[in-house]
């Protein structure tokens, strides 16, 4: 099963890298998908606001996408990138959606008790992503993103991966509305 999984998050990156406009949205205009050059990229990542403990319950709204960071206590190097890079895409080019609360941010240590819930609704096993759709405070779908293991090495790609698949679901929160 793993390998069957493997075989479809390298499908999907092929076709996320080689769409027309190289940005995974199917020929859409390049510039929609902002991508940080490696040479460009600053020092160390911005990063969105981190709370482990709750999504911003203040400012989040019935319709709305949650993003998920799930991380162990111990973490290696490729499992800080995952949440840096993925704080980076927030503050850099979903700030006004986290403003708004059309977009949550949070991280979740599986090594934490009270979270099992979470963990076995996503299946979750090691350091993941998820993106969470939810239409009148409601999950009506849910992704975890295994190509942040593909892009990990390469924080441009994995921005544009990251980002592409997040405004994906805002896209699909925007139709219900």
């Amino acid at each position: 099963m793993t390998s069957r999984r493997n075989i479809a998050v390298l499908a999907l990156s092929v076709l996320f890298l080689t769409s027309p406009a190289g940005d995974g949205s199917g020929g859409a205009d390049a510039s929609a998908v902002p991508s940080v050059p490696a040479d460009t990229a600053s020092p160390g990542p911005q990063r969105a606001p981190t709370d482990s403990t709750a999504i911003d319950s203040l400012r989040a709204v019935p319709d709305r996408v949650d993003v998920l960071y799930f991380h162990r206590t111990a973490r290696c190097e490729n499992c800080v990138r995952f949440e840096e890079y993925t704080a980076g895409v927030l503050a850099d080019s979903l700030s006004p959606e986290l403003e708004r609360g059309t977009v949550t941010w949070r991280t979740v240590n599986l090594d934490d008790e009270g979270e099992e819930g979470l963990v076995e609704r996503y299946d979750i096993l090691e350091s993941s992503l998820v993106l969470s759709v939810l239409e009148d405070g409601e999950e009506v779908a849910w992704s975890k993103l295994d190509g942040i293991w593909v892009f990990v090495e390469d924080e441009a790609l994995f921005r544009r991966y990251v980002l592409g698949e997040m405004l994906n679901a805002i896209d699909a929160v925007r139709r219900t509305q």
